[in-house]
């Protein structure tokens, strides 16, 4: 699974179809070396949401596998939805990608994410 393209699969989502959910807005993004990927977006109401997966564990949920189909599943399916709770982690996805990224609420749900730390 390429998680670089994963990540620009997602963005371009975000670009090319604002209308699905008017009030998000793309941030950053980015894929890691450990096998996950990373996306941050504004929610509409001054809150920054992250989101993280675990990129091989959500393939095996899904077929196709490419980095393509995948994002075309996960973005109205986990960004377009409504947001589930955020939840502050003490975690460090979002180093380097915002100026502060403690102000990332994470939306945490069991099938995207490999046991995340307990909320901070």
């Amino acid at each position: 699974m390429d998680g670089d393209l994963f990540v620009a699969a997602i963005r371009r989502r975000f670009e090319a179809t604002p209308s699905l959910a008017p009030e998000k807005a793309w941030i950053a993004g980015r894929a890691s070396a450990d096998g996950t990927a990373v996306i941050l977006y504004s929610d509409g109401r001054g809150r920054l949401r992250g989101r993280r997966w675990v990129l091989d564990r959500l393939a095996a949920r899904f077929a196709p596998h490419d980095a393509q189909s995948l994002a075309d599943d996960v973005y109205p399916n986990e960004v377009i939805e409504p947001d589930g709770p955020m939840t502050p982690l003490d975690v460090d996805w979002a180093d380097g990608l915002v100026e502060d990224p403690s102000r990332v609420g994470w939306v945490v749900n069991t099938w995207t994410h490999d046991d995340p730390p307990a909320p901070g």
